[in-house]
């Protein structure tokens, strides 16, 4: 017997319409994979979240207003007991840097706002084993992004890492090298489960392609994004540094 799909709440809290614009393509290959859950209040996400146990959660900034704590912490609960939850869909541009302060504190993490613009990435090989060899090998390996970075995500967790010829598009930062504990993609342990962070402002394909492989990455053998390019081919399962 052929065993049930994945379950993935997909919460465009902030604004359905431009989600449905923007991300009706990511959508579709995240409904073509998994039993996918789509949820657009914050009371309709939480009575879920409450009765159910979905492998992955991706939200947008909606979830950082100071008004939705309940719903922030569920999801702290849910992803600290094994769950993921990845804070994706230009979260940034959906909120603003007081709330998304709030809502780190919330979840007790150490992260902090920092640099804003396009400049060049390289994938981290850290992040190899956590997304298997063959997936990690088709994620953009240098990447040319507009983002919000993090600052003060543990190593092993920076998706993409700044190169030695990234420098800010930022008014504010643009006569500065980007400081390279930054991070425009983060993938960590949290608990038992983990959390992710996509600070794409465009929807690039290799944004998309990173979700991907986020949302695979806790509860399959294989990441969704291979599964799609190959069909057949199996990757060895998930391992994680020790110093995880």
């Amino acid at each position: 017997m052929t065993a049930p799909a994945p379950q993935v709440l997909v919460l465009p809290l902030a604004d359905e319409t431009k989600f449905n614009e923007i991300y009706s393509g990511l959508y579709s290959a995240i409904s073509g994979l998994y039993l996918t859950v789509r949820k657009t209040t914050v009371d309709d996400a939480y009575s879920f979240l409450l009765s159910h146990g979905p492998s992955a959660v991706l939200v947008d900034g909606g979830l950082a207003s100071t008004q939705h704590q309940h719903l922030q912490k569920q999801l702290a609960r849910y992803a600290k007991a094994g769950g993921t939850v990845i804070f994706g869909c230009m979260f940034y541009s959906l909120t603003d840097s007081f709330a998304l302060k709030d809502l780190f504190e919330t979840f007790d993490l150490d992260w902090a706002l920092g640099d804003y613009g396009r400049a060049e990435f390289s994938l981290n090989a850290a992040l190899r084993p956590i997304f298997g060899a063959q997936v990690f090998a088709r994620l953009e390996q240098t990447y040319d992004m507009k983002c919000l970075q993090l600052l003060y995500a543990p190593l092993f967790g920076r998706v993409y890492v700044p190169t030695g010829r990234s420098r800010s598009a930022s008014l504010l930062c643009a006569a500065s090298g980007i400081d390279r504990g930054e991070s425009p993609a983060v993938f960590t342990r949290y608990g038992q489960g983990f959390l992710g962070y996509v600070g794409d402002f465009a929807n690039e394909e290799g944004s998309q392609a990173l979700t991907m492989a986020m949302l695979g990455t806790p509860f399959l053998p294989f990441s969704p994004l291979e599964s799609m390019l190959t069909q057949k081919q199996r990757l060895p399962p998930n391992t994680f540094p020790a110093s995880w």
